[in-house]
């Protein structure tokens, strides 16, 4: 499931037109992923979906969202914001599913690497 769901995500990015803009993103979610993966404050599991960075580093690029998705973050209110919408991934998430998203993330972005020059 992983596998596929990465593979989905991976051909979004790589249809984006601006590569600049898909770099940008891929290297965000790498570092969230990393952070979500590694760090055991629960502020680090969490991605406000209303933040100016996370829209227009993610947001605004296909198969953003949906790389945090298929890492096994969900959709939440945010309990600090009236009407704020957050990705949150559980304590409990499944581990070898993100680092599968994070694997596929990484060896698109070494492609991307290659592909520029």
């Amino acid at each position: 499931r992983a596998a596929a769901a990465s593979k989905i995500v991976v051909d979004s990015l790589r249809d984006h037109e601006d590569k600049s803009q898909v770099t940008t993103c891929v290297n965000t979610l790498l570092k969230i992923l990393d952070n979500a993966a590694n760090k055991d404050d629960d502020k680090f599991r969490r991605v406000r979906l209303g933040n100016a960075a996370v829209q227009a580093k993610i947001l605004s690029v296909p198969g953003g969202l949906e790389a945090l998705c298929a890492a096994g973050f969900e959709l939440a209110e945010d309990p600090e914001e009236l009407e704020g919408t957050i990705l949150v991934l559980g304590a409990h998430f499944d581990r070898p599913t993100l680092r599968a998203v994070t694997d596929s993330l990484t060896a698109f972005k070494s492609s991307l690497g290659q592909s520029a020059s």
